[in-house]
């Protein structure tokens, strides 16, 4: 699984830049579930997710992680989020969510929930003041991998040339606007 190897080096390429604690390094772990699959995830520290700090706008933060693969090495459910407190005090949230695929007795046929792009996208994200926070936004995202999409969310947070994040007051604004 060439991807968990990625995914820590990009965790490790977080913590040299002065974002996350050194020993992030080695709370990316992995656990054996019921399944037989292993739950990759990074280990809560004092049950909290991994602290982030130094980044432009925002004054607190934590990131949290869970994947889960089967026994053919097939990622079954990934989330992926970040929350924490902007430098003026509001809340701010973003994940990324790929629902569990497995047959279980809530989910009989192993279905993802996903129809397509514009209807309940299987791969997708949620940003705003926090998870659900009104509009309820369920954006679809295009065929991520888990690191791919670790990078997406760490662009979100570490803005780049690329990638700039609006602030919420911005965009709150603008959706007051629209509707005047």
């Amino acid at each position: 699984m060439a991807w968990v190897q990625a995914l820590r080096q990009r965790l490790i390429a977080l913590s040299d830049a002065g974002h996350c604690d050194r020993s992030v390094r080695g709370r990316f772990t992995y656990n054996v579930d019921r399944s037989g699959g292993l739950e990759w995830s990074i280990r809560p520290r004092g049950g909290r997710a991994e602290p982030l700090r130094n980044l432009a706008a925002l004054s607190a933060a934590q990131l949290s992680l869970t994947a889960t693969v089967g026994r053919d090495h097939q990622l079954h459910r990934f989330t992926l989020a970040v929350d924490g407190t902007r430098n003026d005090g509001s809340t701010w949230a973003i994940a990324v969510h790929l629902p569990d695929d497995r047959e279980s007795p809530k989910n009989l046929n192993g279905d993802r929930q996903g129809l397509g792009a514009c209807s309940h996208a299987a791969l997708h994200c949620h940003v705003g003041p926090d998870l659900d926070a009104g509009p309820k936004v369920r954006v679809p995202l295009p065929a991520l991998g888990p690191v791919e999409a670790l990078e997406w969310v760490l662009s979100q947070l570490v803005p780049t040339a690329d990638f700039e994040p609006a602030p919420w007051a911005e965009v709150q604004a603008a959706i007051k606007k629209a509707s005047a």
